[in-house]
């Protein structure tokens, strides 16, 4: 049969490759306009090299891009509560929704909108869920503009009616949720409101990015953006405007209600960036420590096991903190007095925001560690301050509980501190160390409990029998929590990062 060919054609016949030689051959080529993945799937499973890219920043400078204007509106969102997909790592919708779309924030849309955008002929505004899309719309109506909207149950036709009269710009706004993100061909779009926080560099470049066509013939120039900045929690991986160019939210945005970047061209913001040197493109802190203070610990030596360096310049008596801003002062065979800061309390109307308590001892055995009965508490002040609080407990001390010379041992200075720890403090110490041993081990504590001065021993067991070690471990289980947060974040931003080269399955070798 191949020889008939030949003859005929004149010419070799080549035979065709197995489908597996073809796929080891034949070259891929991938186009996209937006590298990253939001299932976290990484381009270096499929490709093995980017050889190409450019992101909008550079195609606005090479024209291929419309010049773009933004503005930051600094907006009383608190997000801390959101949701974040595991999957995705972007805000839920419906919980995002509960804080986005209010009667507060949708009315600052609107005003954000006439005050720096009211002259633009065409706005696409993008918003969180469908509930959010009906109310930003009827505030816009609710002040005379014509506002329509879009949603994914709008049917076909209508739909296509919508976008070709918005397109003539019959109507200036058109608010969706989740539609004319990708592939949306409107060029005469002037402004884009982005109304919904997004977690996703690539989701914040898609919506501003609605609105750089180039649009010569309806005489588009420039397109303002307009999006809202968290001045609340200052949620890590929130992309924004200032963070797009690697500029810090709390430094920047100021005022109550128009940011620095109000009105601000690419340049200015470019200018800006290479003026702050310290500024980096990448805004999530590098995690440096899981220890919450070493001194927080309560078998920590520091500042003679007080738990707090500062308490000991408010008072000459022994002091010690127990976490929480918790604070004891052991009166011997007395009792304790504890300052610990009041629940409700209220700091704007300069209201206390602690309290004291004087819970009295009565003790069998004069050592104190065989039978100890102790009375009821009495309060004895609110206070604004710690230091008003130490001293007015100090003040009570000498009033009513020490008398005499009896005083001088609540001193740091007195003489029993500085003498040896006592057989029973330090079996005490010994059992609790040992018991916690395990679940401080990452501190790298070394205590010779041998050493310890009775002193020493005195502020450690206080601290035990008041809750420290406990809320010590709390303090490092959040803080290693927020440290593999802050770590998962970085990895979550690195695969939004886009750099020609060889590619891994975690993004550019």
């Amino acid at each position: 049969m191949t020889d008939w060919l030949t003859k005929r054609l004149g010419t070799d016949i080549v035979i065709p490759p197995t489908p597996q030689e073809s796929l080891l051959s034949i070259p891929i080529f991938g186009f996209s306009a937006t590298f990253g993945r939001h299932d976290g799937i990484s381009l270096g499973s499929v490709f093995e090299k980017i050889v190409y890219h450019r992101d909008f920043l550079q195609m606005i400078k090479e024209q291929w891009l419309c010049d773009v204007r933004f503005t930051s509106v600094r907006a009383k969102i608190d997000l801390s509560e959101v949701v974040v997909n595991t999957r995705t790592g972007d805000f839920n919708a419906t919980s995002l929704a509960h804080v986005v779309n209010t009667e507060t924030i949708n009315k600052l849309v609107v005003r954000a909108w006439l005050d720096r955008a009211a002259s633009r002929k065409s706005t696409l505004v993008f918003c969180v869920n469908l509930a959010h899309v009906r109310d930003l719309t009827q505030e816009f109506r609710s002040i005379g503009i014509d506002a329509r909207y879009l949603y994914s149950k709008t049917p076909h036709v209508e739909r296509r009616l919508l976008l070709d009269s918005f397109r003539r710009g019959e109507f200036p706004v058109l608010v969706n949720c989740a539609i004319l993100t990708e592939g949306a061909d409107i060029p005469n779009i002037d402004c884009v409101i982005v109304a919904r926080p997004t977690r996703s560099k690539n989701v914040f470049a898609q919506m501003i990015g609605r609105g750089m066509r180039l649009s010569p013939d309806t005489n588009k120039t420039d397109c303002h953006i307009i999006d809202f900045v968290d001045s609340v929690s200052r949620i890590p991986g929130i992309i924004s405007i200032p963070t797009l160019f690697g500029l810090d939210i709390d430094e920047d945005i100021q005022g109550m209600y128009i940011g620095w970047y109000d009105n601000a061209t690419i340049e200015s913001l470019e200018e800006r960036v290479d003026g702050e040197k310290g500024f980096q493109t990448s805004y999530v802190p590098e995690p440096t420590s899981i220890i919450y203070v070493d001194y927080d610990n309560p078998f920590s030596l520091v500042h003679e096991a007080s738990g707090s360096p500062h308490v000991s310049t408010l008072s000459s008596f022994s002091w010690v903190a127990c976490g929480g801003d918790i604070f004891i002062l052991e009166c011997l065979q007395r009792g304790y007095i504890r300052i610990e800061p009041l629940r409700d309390n209220s700091v704007e109307k300069g209201e206390p925001i602690f309290q004291a308590h004087y819970t009295p001892m009565v003790a069998d055995d004069p050592s104190g560690f065989k039978k100890r009965f102790f009375l009821r508490n009495r309060r004895i002040l609110k206070a604004k301050s710690l230091d008003e609080a130490i001293r007015g407990c100090d003040t009570y001390v000498k009033e009513n509980v020490m008398f005499g010379s009896m005083i001088l041992g609540l001193l740091r200075t007195a003489q029993w501190r500085k003498k040896g720890a006592t057989p029973g403090q330090k079996d005490f110490i010994k059992k609790r160390w040992l018991r916690s041993k395990d679940e401080l081990e990452s501190s790298r504590i070394q205590m010779d409990i041998d050493k310890l001065t009775r002193g020493e021993a005195a502020n450690i067991i206080t601290r035990l029998k008041h809750g420290a070690l406990t809320r010590y471990k709390k303090a490092v289980k959040k803080t290693t929590k927020e440290a593999e947060n802050i770590k998962k974040e970085r990895l979550r931003q690195a695969r939004q990062m886009v750099c020609v080269g060889p590619l891994d399955d975690n993004g550019c070798v």
